[in-house]
């Protein structure tokens, strides 16, 4: 049996969790925008489906994908940023 410490703690996570995957793809959305690629363009950069790069943009918890580290490391150098940057470590 949970305790109602463990079932808060446990909801706080996942807040914290969907947070930070929003942060994420909004981040990584207005990086793409900024740049003036379409999510095809960077797809096609980063040898992925369109509909993968479409996961990463994506703020609903159903279609959120996260992406590799490898993947991770070449959308901040495409964009020229920082990995914490776009998982929002770091506000620069």
């Amino acid at each position: 049996m949970h305790t109602l410490l463990d079932i808060v703690g446990h909801f706080a996570h996942t807040v914290n969790s969907m947070n930070q995957q929003n942060n994420f793809a909004k981040r990584l959305k207005e990086e793409r925008f900024h740049a003036g690629f379409t999510q095809k363009q960077v797809a096609e950069h980063l040898g992925i489906a369109t509909d993968t790069y479409k996961g990463y943009e994506s703020q609903g918890a159903v279609r959120h994908r996260d992406p590799s580290f490898e993947t991770l490391v070449k959308l901040a150098i495409l964009f020229n940023t920082t990995t914490d940057y776009l998982l929002g470590k770091d506000e620069v």
